[in-house]
């Protein structure tokens, strides 16, 4: 499924663009406000897009995906990531914030770590459940899994951005996150759905979501922690349609496929550009140009330097093989 690492890099860059956007938001000036809060939140898709892509490939029948397999290769490795570069992360930050390297490994024991790194130790959690999962997929009709994919969309997304947006139900009406709802879905949409959707009818779909998010995006950053969320309705929305949509075109790119190892390490590193811009150098996008031109282009800059990092770090054999 050479669409996969199309999907795949696109939400790579969608997550440098979202951190571009995120990481100096507190010096944007007000009148940057909208670009900043636009170009973020359109990218938020990348991260339940990246959750759809392992579950594309995790929950499929036809791969041999033992506990064992799950244990000893996955988790070991996400373990070896958090070891390499999240630990590394949360001592640096105490050091430079001058607090005691306890409070560092503190933070890396409870997960705060460097703003992207959260999804590793979430993504351990949805490897420990791959096995529970799978044999459910494996022993269920296609209704099935229908059904389930409804009531997690129900408890998951709906009932937590009703609340988000005011509308307060009872706590047991939700559950905790919605990345098994994602999981899933990369699963359903990938290998089982017959949804009567064109190119056409994804690519609108694409447009409404994007129109979506602009028309939303009318209050900046003061709004944002709303449609932030990813268990917000609009994510699910974007999410689905750009899968569908990359899906119903059937693309194959060669970058795309060149660049596929490269985007797990890509994603781990970025930050330290970011932050190295932003926080040591000054340098931000406002400085610079309109918004509408620097956030792109810091963001390519970016992928580029993450991309020559990752390169060199799959030249030492033990990260290329265990760990990125």
């Amino acid at each position: 499924m050479p669409y996969i690492n199309i999907l795949r890099l696109v939400a790579t860059i969608m997550i440098i663009l979202i951190h571009t956007c995120s990481v100096g938001e507190s010096n944007i000036p007000a009148d940057e406000e909208y670009a900043y809060g636009l170009l973020k939140h359109i990218g938020v898709f990348a991260v339940p897009l990246f959750a759809m892509i392992s579950g594309c490939f995790f929950l499929d029948p036809k791969r041999n995906v033992t506990i064992q397999t799950i244990l000893n290769k996955y988790c070991k490795r996400i373990l070896l990531v958090l070891l390499c570069f999240a630990l590394p992360m949360c001592l640096s930050e105490a050091f430079i914030t001058k607090e005691s390297l306890w409070v560092g490994l503190y933070n890396f024991v409870r997960g705060h770590s460097w703003i992207h790194m959260w999804y590793m130790y979430m993504l351990i959690c949805l490897y420990l459940l791959t096995p529970l999962i799978r044999t459910f997929i494996v022993n269920s009709s296609k209704r099935e899994i229908e059904y389930t994919l409804a009531v997690l969309f129900v408890l998951t997304i709906i009932v937590p951005s009703l609340q988000t947006y005011g509308i307060q139900l009872q706590n047991y009406l939700t559950l905790g996150t919605p990345f098994i709802f994602y999981y899933i879905l990369g699963y359903y949409l990938a290998h089982i759905e017959t949804l009567r959707l064109s190119r056409t009818h994804c690519g609108m779909m694409v447009v409404g979501y994007i129109l979506i998010i602009a028309t939303l995006e009318t209050g900046g950053f003061a709004f944002s922690q709303k449609i932030l969320q990813y268990h917000d309705i609009t994510r699910a929305f974007g999410a689905a349609s750009i899968f569908l949509l990359f899906k119903r075109m059937d693309l194959n790119w060669s970058i795309a496929n060149n660049l596929r190892v490269y985007c797990f390490a890509i994603y781990l590193v970025h930050t330290v550009f970011t932050n190295l811009s932003y926080k040591f150098l000054h340098i931000m996008p406002s400085n610079v140009a309109s918004p509408w031109i620097s956030l792109p282009l810091f963001t390519a800059i970016i992928f580029l330097a993450s991309l020559a990092m990752a390169y060199l770090l799959r030249q030492i054999r033990f990260l290329r093989e265990h760990v990125v």
